[in-house]
């Protein structure tokens, strides 16, 4: 389970004006301490994604790890 560490408002924010307005975003930065994993930054993309009729919106969305890459 993630215990909220992932309720990151500007987040939450940018994924409902996704789903609502089909917007996408690209390279948001995540900075976190992770319970399980430690220190991590994160970029994430995301787009909404078509949907048939009568079926909830659903987003895509990707992450990469840029940890190693933000401490160079």
């Amino acid at each position: 389970m993630s215990d909220g560490e992932w309720d990151i408002p500007e987040l939450r924010e940018l994924l409902q004006e996704i789903l609502l307005e089909y917007t996408t975003f690209d390279n948001f930065k995540v900075e976190h301490e992770f319970p399980r994993v430690g220190h991590k930054v994160l970029m994430l993309n995301a787009r909404r994604l078509e949907r048939e009729h009568g079926l909830p919106r659903k987003v895509l969305l990707a992450m990469e790890d840029v940890t190693e890459k933000s401490f160079d």
